[in-house]
């Protein structure tokens, strides 16, 4: 009797894309392809980076071994198949506590991700900065001739220094956004749903399907969200914000998040982007209520406490699992 093979596991699939992209840039269909992957599930994000971590001691490892034992050159093609040979069959073991962010000297691009609940800060080459979000991944590759940021995942407020003769674009999700010089966030958790928002400047967004870019000043945001039809343009939903609700929306850069109006199911949502801790909605029609406040990110417990009371839920803790039902 023949025997159905097992389909590989998520780590392993994390640990192939990892090997695959090393030492190289990806072509347009393998970021989409990455993507695409890195959105179809939140345990994926994790995955990936547990790969690029052990990628990282792994291609350390190697280095330091050659260079103790001095041997004469090693072909590169030959060392990087070494590696992912590692990575793709004993990789597992060396993730445990690796975790953060990391630049990675063996590629042409740097490499920069935080993990969950995590939000950092980080100055670029060029004078400009990023601040990354929780789960967020993204490559930065600088030339003479441009600024270039690829998001794969996540959320970040770039911070542009002025450059005359350099472009500053991000792309992420069949999306692009260039600027000369601004300050402007981005969110890209799944494709067909890019969020931009302007808090100085001016930048051009535009979308895959769509032929002309669409021009965003200071206290602006945009979502490009699903199309109704593969060859449909997707829309662009423009809205003008006052500067307070940019303020408002940028809270996750002091670790704090901000609901106006929102249902307590996305609230929870957002929560479990930020903490393991799970809050569960026992009753369905409960998560559709509203909330509104400023709230701990890493305190998904104690948002649910103040949501049972203001809202006259339920609140109960069972086996670490925090349960919201009604009165």
């Amino acid at each position: 009797m023949s025997r159905q093979l097992e389909k590989p596991g998520i780590d392993q699939i994390a640990a192939d894309w990892v090997a695959r992209l090393d030492g190289r840039v990806a072509s347009a269909e393998e970021q989409r392809a990455l993507e695409d992957w890195l959105a179809g599930d939140e345990r994926h994000f994790g995955a990936y980076m547990r790969a690029h971590a052990i990628s990282l001691q792994l291609g350390l490892l190697l280095s330091h071994q050659v260079k103790e034992r001095s041997p004469p050159a090693v072909e590169p093609s030959r060392r990087l198949l070494s590696r992912r040979q590692m990575l793709l069959l004993g990789g597992g073991s060396l993730a445990a506590g690796i975790a953060g962010i990391a630049v990675f000297a063996l590629r042409s691009e740097r490499d920069y991700w935080t993990r969950i609940g995590e939000v950092r800060r980080v100055p670029l080459p060029d004078g400009s900065a990023v601040t990354l979000n929780t789960q967020t991944h993204l490559s930065v590759a600088f030339s003479d001739l441009t600024r270039t940021v690829r998001l794969l995942y996540g959320e970040a407020l770039f911070e542009v220094a002025a450059d005359a003769q350099r472009g500053f674009t991000v792309t992420t999700f069949g999306t692009s956004i260039t600027s000369s010089a601004a300050a402007f966030a981005v969110r890209a958790l799944r494709r067909g749903d890019v969020q931009v928002m302007v808090r100085d400047g001016e930048v051009q967004v535009a979308e895959s399907t769509r032929a002309a870019p669409v021009s965003l000043r200071a206290n602006t945001a945009v979502r490009a969200v699903i199309p109704s039809a593969p060859s449909v343009p997707a829309p662009l939903v423009t809205e003008q914000l006052a500067p307070i609700e940019v303020a408002r929306r940028l809270s996750w850069q002091r670790g704090l998040l901000s609901f106006e109006d929102v249902t307590l199911g996305d609230a929870l949502r957002e929560f479990s982007r930020y903490s393991d801790t799970r809050v569960v909605i026992d009753e369905p029609a409960i998560s559709q209520l509203r909330v509104v406040g400023l709230y701990s990110a890493s305190d998904p417990v104690g948002f649910a406490k103040t949501a049972a009371i203001s809202l006259g839920l339920r609140f109960e803790m069972r086996d670490g699992v925090a349960h919201l039902n009604s009165a």
